[in-house]
């Protein structure tokens, strides 16, 4: 990925104003449970980006519905323009908060709660 090549070159200049051959620089050998613990939180961050997004795409579905279905949620036709809008949005104000609620702690349960509970 572009954000490993750009860590990669600044660690490739960092050790050449050392006058250090980056490619001769060694380390100890990351055991198992080291390596388990970095794939298992590059994964986990991906599954919480994943889910973030889909959560992000069906609370806009939710609301489309909403305001296709409810007659309440939609502008008064009789009213002018400032007017026809307060009450319509009064509904879509107390929708959106219990669905932008949803969206926030739903990625947080499934990707840090259920792994937890799992044991993992």
């Amino acid at each position: 990925s572009t954000v490993f090549n750009v860590a990669m070159t600044l660690l490739a200049q960092f050790y050449t104003s050392l006058e250090q051959d980056y490619l001769q620089v060694s380390g100890s050998i990351l055991s198992n449970f080291s390596q388990a613990g970095l794939v298992t939180g590059v994964v986990m961050t991906f599954l919480f980006c994943a889910n973030t997004m889909l959560n992000c795409l069906e609370t806009a579905r939710a609301f489309d519905e909403f305001v296709r279905k409810r007659k309440d949620a939609q502008r008064i036709h009789k009213l002018p323009f400032p007017q026809s809008h307060m009450k319509p949005l009064k509904t879509l104000t107390r929708y959106g908060t219990l669905v932008a609620m949803r969206m926030v702690f739903n990625p947080i349960i499934n990707t840090l709660a259920c792994p937890m509970v799992a044991g993992f």
